[in-house]
């Protein structure tokens, strides 16, 4: 069983993740249309990821199988968001106003430990703001991560 979702299904979900709401409160919050909205509520509902309370509350379904949540987790739902989102951001900025960020860099031992330790830091307070609810559409979009350049290229030469 594979389901990829839509990018606005997606927000719908990481914004009753927070809290449930109401439809005119997760349209202000994500700034989708109500109209729009409404469709991708009952697409969310027929698959069975979100309810509807009868005070026309919509809130994460908590009882929804194992198996869709490990669906949902999956590596594949994860980096298919990912390239995404990356190109929306790409086409968005100029890669040249200091908004995006794209280095390759050869650390020292030393160097390797100070990244990490600022890496860390940053995580954490991504976590620890993360968990106030607030409009998902005036939030931010924030990348970071590292991969071994070596392996990438292998990852190119033997795929």
């Amino acid at each position: 069983m594979s389901y990829n979702m839509t990018p606005l299904e997606r927000i719908v979900l990481e914004s009753l993740q927070i809290s449930s709401k109401t439809l005119v409160k997760l349209s202000l919050c994500t700034n989708i249309n109500e109209c729009i909205l409404n469709k991708v509520l009952t697409s969310l509902m027929e698959k069975n990821l979100i309810l509807q309370s009868d005070d026309s509350t919509f809130s994460l379904n908590k009882s929804m199988d194992s198996q869709m949540i490990q669906l949902l987790q999956k590596k594949i739902e994860i980096k298919y968001e990912l390239l995404e989102v990356l190109s929306e951001i790409i086409d968005l900025n100029d890669l040249n106003d200091g908004r995006f960020f794209f280095k390759k860099v050869i650390l020292n031992k030393d160097e390797e430990i100070v990244y990490k330790n600022l890496a860390y830091q940053l995580e954490t307070f991504i976590n620890n703001i993360q968990k106030k609810d607030r409009p998902l559409s005036e939030g931010k979009v924030i990348l970071w991560g590292e991969a071994n350049y070596g392996k990438i290229i292998n990852s190119y030469i033997y795929s």
